[in-house]
Parts: C-alpha cells; structure tokens; sequence
C-alpha cells in the first residue's frame, strides 16, 4: 500500500473539514441563474397581481374588492412586495414598474 501524505483522518478537525468541503465544494445558490433576476421577478403570482395594480393607481381596497380579499391582506401582499424589491413607498414601486416596462408610461392603466 502506498503511503499517503495526508495527515491521518483523526487529525483533521470538525471545522477544518466544514471550511475545506465549503471551499472545495461550494454549493449553488438558489438564486444563481444565467439570465439576471429583476426584483419582481421574486414575487409570488399574487404579489405580482397586487404589485401591478398598485402600480396602476387602484387603492387598497379596490384591489381587496376585485381579488375577494381583506384590505388588511393586500396590505400584507403590498408590505411583502416593498420587503422583497427593496423599495421604500408606492412612489418608488411605480417608478421600477414604469422603468422596466411592466406598465404603460403614458397613461396609468
């Protein structure tokens, strides 16, 4: 049998171990893709719905009346949709929906 010149197996810490399968192996991350991922692409299909309507002026208790909601729930979906997208108000989330061309910029739905 040749001799290796690896340490014995014992001496290698738990640690030392994670930190080199980490390194040697890195795992791919959910979010890795060829194609860019645009904020709203992050969205569930209901937060998109909601996002798109917001974006075109409705308020929140038109868009819970049209979808058969509670406004408190669309005002859970339209907090979950500034979280994911980074986005501080309405303001900012009409702004990306004209920039990236997911509403008209002429008129507002």
């Amino acid at each position: 049998m040749a001799k290796s010149n690896c340490p014995p197996r014992s001496s290698f810490t738990r640690s030392f171990h994670k930190q080199y399968i980490t390194i040697a192996f890195p795992r791919p991350s959910r979010l890795t893709a060829t194609k860019p991922i645009y904020s709203h692409q992050r969205l569930t299909s209901r937060e998109l719905d909601v996002f798109l309507r917001i974006a075109c002026g409705q308020s929140l208790s038109d868009i819970a009346n049209t979808l058969g909601a509670s406004v408190k729930t669309i005002g859970s979906h339209r907090a979950n949709i500034l979280e994911k997208m980074e986005l501080l108000h309405d303001v900012a989330l009409v702004r990306y929906a004209v920039i990236h061309k997911l509403i008209p910029e002429d008129d507002l739905c």
